[in-house]
């Protein structure tokens, strides 16, 4: 634990300071197709049909499946992995969109449940040797929902 909590930071992304972070209502977030990792290769296949975009990785299907306009967004260091935050927007009314954390490391990758409230604003920071991702809730608009991955599961704060 002592190590996954020395060797946790940011490897690619936008940092979040926090002073620059209360003066802006959300930060914006980056977007990629194709992520480089020394494990392999991230990479949205496109569809003709954008919500039928997949998610690969060296070049075979990620299952569980992972479809729909994809966005692969922050990426940080974890002991000898790296976690990859991954963004699905299926053009649902109802939830415009959902996250997942991919962690990949040397035997490959192992992806989180999909979770968020339906917001593509988001702000992520480390705790300690956790990922935090804050959004604004569903719940109403004076309320934040925060989910904190710990390498392996996402919780709900």
């Amino acid at each position: 634990m002592r190590a996954f909590l020395c060797s946790l930071a940011l490897c690619i992304g936008c940092a979040v300071n926090p002073a620059a972070a209360d003066s802006a209502p959300w930060p914006a977030v980056p977007s990629r197709t194709v992520l480089q990792t020394p494990y392999g290769t991230l990479s949205v296949l496109s569809n003709e049909y954008i919500y039928e975009s997949r998610l690969t990785f060296e070049g075979k299907l990620v299952e569980p499946r992972i479809s729909g306009i994809i966005n692969i967004t922050y990426v940080y260091k974890i002991a000898d992995s790296q976690a990859v935050l991954i963004a699905v927007s299926t053009g649902s009314k109802t939830c415009e969109i959902t996250y997942y954390w991919i962690r990949i490391d040397s035997k490959g990758y192992q992806v989180s449940e999909p979770f968020g409230s339906c917001s593509s604003e988001i702000r992520v920071d480390t705790e300690g040797a956790q990922l935090v991702l804050s959004t604004p809730s569903i719940d109403g608009a004076d309320k934040i929902d925060t989910w904190v991955y710990d390498g392996h599961t996402v919780r709900r704060r």
